[in-house]
């Protein structure tokens, strides 16, 4: 039950037609939680491992989007990972830390003091 097989793939970029090496992918626009839904239902998914964000780049020009993706896209995979039983892995990092935190032996329990709109999320959820 592990293994390439057993991973499906989601992303809000579509792949062009002649992209055969990927063999289970799907579009997924994290902002449609009746479409992460319908996924998780067709695909039996039992595990969401969640990276999806806008990243600072991108992030700080457009703090609405930003907002949205990184905080109400979490949302949507906690409802539904709650309506349907399963379970969810959303990796943090650096960027909800800040300059002030130490880089070497950081310690389990620090501030955070994020700069970013995409670290800000991060503490956030």
């Amino acid at each position: 039950m592990y293994g390439s097989g057993c991973v499906v793939m989601t992303d809000i970029v579509k792949l062009p037609f002649d992209a055969t090496e990927i063999d289970d992918y799907n579009y997924l626009d994290i902002l449609n939680q009746s479409t992460i839904e319908e996924l998780v239902v067709n695909k039996n998914i039992d595990t969401i491992v969640h990276f999806s964000a806008l990243l600072s780049a991108v992030g700080e020009t457009n703090i609405p989007l930003a907002l949205q993706v990184n905080c109400r896209g979490v949302e949507n995979i906690l409802q539904v990972a709650q309506k349907h039983k399963i379970k969810v892995f959303i990796p943090s990092t650096i960027g909800a830390f800040g300059p002030t935190t130490p880089k070497e032996k950081t310690p389990d329990l620090t501030v955070q003091c994020p700069t970013t709109i995409y670290g800000v999320s991060k503490v956030i959820f």
